[in-house]
């Protein structure tokens, strides 16, 4: 991956370090973590757009789709990027260790950036839940409006209504920390065929491409919108609802 990005003309860093999360008791979560992180700088940036994807799986399942899906849509996100004119605002790809195990890697990089960092970031997180299907965006940060209204672009499936059910739901994601350290932003994923999650179906052969090509155009037409705002703006607007109509994505505060 380190290779690949290199030959791009990016420069990548790898974020090491370890990771500990208090549990209950004398019981506790620990992991040495290994992040890598590339920016495509901007010609004028008010913040950062970081993309994020974990490369590590479960015991059970390959990781074809969860997280490969997100891993290679990164990838050719940032071949398309440095191909193109440069961005307003720098666009920062992450890929996060050990999502699966407490998002460590998560936390090394939100440590990484330290207490003084003040920078505006909006995330784009992929997730897989499944093999096939439409890419879902199913949840959202704070000031929803100004991030919504990025997706006009390559509408994915999405509903305000989800959003509210997820913030319901004991499920987390490297979004979840990132949300926690003042970042607000887009959480998109692949659910279809979700029998095969995180179980021997998560391979090669059960990953739809066309689901890659969606997750792919979704998120690469979201960051193209938010690489154009100014990202000051985004603190400043309200939540929104939202919802499909065919192939529309209607929207209102």
């Amino acid at each position: 991956m380190r290779d690949r990005l290199s030959d791009l003309g990016l420069k990548p860093v790898e974020i090491e370090g370890t990771e500990t999360v208090p549990g209950d008791g004398a019981s506790h979560l620990a992991g040495r973590v290994h992040d890598i992180s590339v920016t495509v700088p901007g010609r004028s940036s008010t913040g950062q757009v970081l993309l994020v994807a974990h490369t590590d799986s479960v015991l059970t399942g390959p990781g074809a789709s969860d997280d490969g899906l997100g891993v290679s849509s990164l990838l050719e996100i940032a071949r398309i990027l440095t191909q193109g004119p440069r961005p307003r605002n720098d666009v920062v790809l992450l890929f996060t260790d050990s999502e699966e195990t407490g998002q460590l890697g998560v936390r090394a990089y939100v440590h990484s950036l330290g207490k003084a960092d003040e920078t505006p970031r909006v995330v784009l997180n992929l997730e897989a839940r499944g093999t096939a299907g439409r890419a879902v965006m199913f949840e959202t940060g704070d000031h929803s409006s100004a991030l919504v209204k990025a997706l006009g672009g390559h509408p994915p499936v999405a509903t305000s209504l989800s959003a509210e059910v997820y913030r319901r739901l004991p499920n987390d994601t490297d979004f979840t920390q990132l949300r926690k350290a003042g970042m607000t932003g887009l959480n998109f994923a692949v659910i279809g065929d979700s029998a095969d999650y995180h179980a021997p179906g998560d391979d090669l052969a059960h990953v739809h491409p066309g689901s890659l090509q969606d997750l792919g155009d979704t998120v690469l037409a979201a960051a193209h919108r938010l690489s154009a705002t100014d990202l000051r703006d985004v603190t400043r607007s309200s939540d929104a609802t939202w919802f499909n109509v065919g192939p529309l994505l209607v929207r209102y505060p």
